[in-house]
């Protein structure tokens, strides 16, 4: 899979779980986003759901925006 593919199907899953409207790989969860816990984890779920992996927790602390996390999601597939 492509970066760019990773990154259009994560903007697809943030918009289904937030109401932000200005997305992209810079854009940080809680910052730029406003995404609350909950979300995040609501969107984690579906994203693991959509590419059949477990994303580890400590992914998810280390990555703050979404260019972050598509980077290290790419090294687990």
């Amino acid at each position: 899979m492509k970066k760019e593919e990773l990154m259009e199907q994560m903007i697809q899953l943030v918009r289904e779980n937030t109401d932000a409207a200005d997305i992209s790989g810079a854009s940080s969860f809680m910052d730029d986003l406003e995404m609350s816990s909950m979300e995040i984890f609501a969107f984690t779920g579906d994203l693991e759901a959509e590419l059949g992996i477990r994303i580890p927790e400590r992914v998810l602390n280390k990555a703050a925006t979404l260019d972050e996390l598509a980077d290290e999601i790419l090294k687990l597939l």
